[in-house]
């Protein structure tokens, strides 16, 4: 069973963990090992007769595999989408004269 936590790094770690995570994904061998077993899954269809038992855990096998990578990227999306919003801001009130700043300050102080 998988859980997804939370936790704070510094702004500035978070493309090496994003990275750290793929990293993590690729020594897995979670992707590269999808071809070989959808060519099994091939492989023992075409038998006769087909083991359905061995096709439907090569499938659930896969199908496991790939929700697992789509999570990952879904989360490492998340965690990268975080990191442009906060440079952007960073970026804008670089930009902004001071006293827009200080008025901006003020209002999310308020509310």
């Amino acid at each position: 069973m998988l859980v997804d936590i939370s936790y704070t790094i510094p702004i500035e770690e978070l493309p090496s963990r994003a990275s750290s995570l793929i990293k993590k994904d690729v020594d897995a061998n979670l992707v590269t090992n999808i071809g070989p077993q959808l060519t099994q899954i091939c492989t023992a269809l075409e038998e006769s007769p087909v083991n359905s038992e061995k096709v439907l855990q090569g499938l659930n096998k896969v199908y496991g595999d790939l929700a697992f990578v789509s999570m990952r990227l879904r989360n490492i999306i998340s965690m990268v989408t975080g990191h442009q919003e906060v440079l952007v801001q960073q970026r804008n009130s670089a930009n902004q004269p001071p006293e827009v700043q200080a008025e901006e300050e003020e209002s999310n102080e308020e509310g």
